[in-house]
């Protein structure tokens, strides 16, 4: 059964009634990239704008670059090495539209989702994810330095 704005939002109210103050928004990178080096970030800033400022819950977002079994980076990006350095100026790319969609609830960003499984199919790509993923902290805290 597919979840409808209404039944969001009447899951959030019970949450918010049960003392929940905190949540995961979760992103995916080719969606949030529909088309080469074109963003649509509207999903997550509804979410940080709804529970981060109207609820003032604490948040964390994660981009969805590998989830769990695949990877899920823009198509044209698929069969690049996560090092390659097209791969890591178009993730910044990415980190410069979602910065300033930021508030001061976002206080955790994840970069991938059980990364782990995925590379555990593709060690070598380990190495790879591992310059890429060092990179985007790097770039994450230089562009917003309060978010962990």
């Amino acid at each position: 059964m597919p979840l409808t704005p209404l039944k969001i939002a009447r899951s959030v109210k019970v949450a918010a009634r049960a003392g929940v103050t905190g949540d995961q928004l979760f992103n995916l990178w080719n969606e949030m990239e529909p088309r080469p080096g074109k963003f649509d970030v509207s999903g997550p800033k509804g979410g940080i704008d709804y529970l981060g400022g109207k609820l003032d819950w604490t948040l964390e977002l994660t981009i969805g670059t590998i989830n769990t079994t695949v990877r899920v980076t823009p198509p044209d990006l698929q069969t690049i090495a996560f090092d390659d350095p097209r791969m890591i100026e178009r993730f910044h790319k990415l980190l410069d539209a979602i910065v300033p969609i930021l508030n001061s609830h976002v206080a955790y960003i994840s970069i991938g989702n059980e990364v782990d499984v995925y590379l555990s199919r593709h060690p070598d790509q380990w190495p790879q994810y591992r310059r890429f993923y060092d990179d985007a902290v790097a770039y994450l805290h230089a562009r917003a330095p309060g978010v962990k």
